[in-house]
């Protein structure tokens, strides 16, 4: 078997079984392999070969950071055991850990106040609380704009999670302080089954429809922060641990299948290490 045929069999699995957001992320990785890898037989590909892969990799795309290659190789990984139960010893780059900068406190209360002041307007309340659920629960984009308004609690300020990345339902938790602007925009179209939706056409909000709000947000009101959905997501998981939550109880919340991919989030700032270390050192003062 050939990779090109390795891939197509292994991208029809994922078509069935996975979801788009699944699909799209190894879109990028099946085109990467073929353009350096070829049509090669799989039988050729053992340790030597991904190598001369990575130095190919390093050559071409001196920017793409070493995460990146670890998931191209992971990539063929499992396309080679799945479509030839072919194994390969995939050699593992070094990772530089970054901090990744969260949305700051700042432009999040400037975000807030930009839509508390026009409520009374239908698309400022919908976006007004997808901000706030975002920033509020953790969820991820896709599990937001599937959230169906049966799945909202308003009286345990809870929401159910049911269209998940681990096909595991869960509970997230919202501030007593969204229960009002939910009721209001609960009240507006109850015949609509999507929580957030398109205000002409009534049909579940897009993706891209999200993104494109952020962006002219960001335009708007001259933001420098990034402040993409996903970003929201991990400003919510930095600020939970940052006021004392705990790793096991942000994995529930975020959806984590193990403890090692909650982790990634436990980050701090420079600030944060200042004022631990000050904090620390206190208690050796005489």
């Amino acid at each position: 078997m050939n990779l090109h045929t390795a891939i197509e069999k292994f991208h029809r699995r994922l078509v069935i079984t996975k979801r788009p957001s699944t699909v799209n992320y190894y879109q990028f990785y099946f085109s990467l392999l073929k353009r350096h890898l070829g049509d090669v037989a799989i039988t050729t590909l053992d340790e030597e070969r991904l190598l001369t892969l990575i130095m190919q990799l390093k050559q071409h795309h001196p920017e793409m950071k070493h995460i990146t290659m670890n998931k191209a190789l992971s990539a063929l990984k499992t396309i080679l055991k799945y479509s030839a139960n072919h194994h390969v010893i995939i050699p593992k780059l070094t990772e530089t850990k970054l901090l990744i900068p969260t949305i700051t406190q700042p432009t999040i209360d400037r975000i807030l106040t930009h839509y508390q002041s026009s409520l009374n307007h239908p698309v400022s309340l919908r976006n007004y609380l997808i901000v706030k659920i975002l920033l509020e629960t953790g969820l991820r984009m896709h599990e937001l704009l599937h959230l169906r308004k049966t799945q909202i609690d308003l009286g345990s300020q809870t929401i159910l999670v049911a269209m998940t990345k681990t096909n595991a339902h869960r509970i997230v938790c919202f501030k007593e302080e969204t229960v009002a602007p939910l009721q209001q925009w609960l009240a507006l179209h109850p015949e609509v089954p999507w929580l957030f939706y398109h205000m002409h056409a009534h049909v579940q909000l897009t993706t891209s429809a999200v993104e494109s709000m952020f962006y002219q947000l960001k335009q708007k009101l001259k933001i420098t922060d990034n402040i993409t959905p996903h970003k929201w997501r991990h400003t919510f998981a930095t600020y939970f641990l940052r006021r004392g939550g705990d790793l096991e109880t942000l994995r529930l919340f975020l959806g984590h299948s193990n403890l090692k991919t909650t982790q990634k989030y436990l980050h701090l700032t420079e600030i944060d290490l200042r004022n631990q270390y000050r904090s620390i050192m206190e208690t050796f003062k005489k």
